[in-house]
């Protein structure tokens, strides 16, 4: 499982909750993975700002 986010401060305590999630800093727009490299993506976020 990986979790993305702009803000190190929030991945540094979501790592500190869930030590076994792999967490990168990135721009949802931007993620720092080939294509293809996952079969699901999920967000929480207000999908507005992707338009």
């Amino acid at each position: 499982m990986t979790g993305i986010d702009t803000n190190a401060g929030l991945l540094a305590i979501a790592s500190g909750f869930a030590p076994a999630v792999q967490f990168k800093e990135a721009p949802a727009e931007q993620i720092p993975f080939p294509d293809s490299s996952f079969d699901l993506a999920f967000s929480r976020s207000d999908s507005a700002r992707f338009i």
